[in-house]
């Protein structure tokens, strides 16, 4: 993406990835979004969203009162994973 990032986006302008992918496979500077659509805004921390916000150009947020708030199950369980690597 680094390299060719442009061509790529020029091939498939659309990407849908979530915030994590984003991080991991689009290092910054190599691709430059007009909008960024994030659906299910209420999941998504405002620390999460950093990188996504810091790519693109406008935003739309969707969401609703009646959604859960973040959870941090999947952290708790990233942690854990952490620890037993190094463990």
């Amino acid at each position: 993406m680094k390299a060719a990032g442009g061509t790529i986006q020029k091939i498939k302008p659309v990407f849908l990835m979530s915030p994590i992918s984003v991080a991991q496979f689009l290092p910054p500077g190599s691709v430059d979004f007009d909008l960024l659509v994030i659906d299910e805004a209420s999941q998504l921390r405002p620390e999460g969203a950093l990188g996504l916000v810091a790519r693109c150009h406008r935003i739309v947020a969707v969401g609703d009162k009646k959604q859960l708030p973040p959870t941090s199950f999947f952290d708790r369980m990233i942690a854990d994973e952490a620890v037993s690597r190094d463990g």
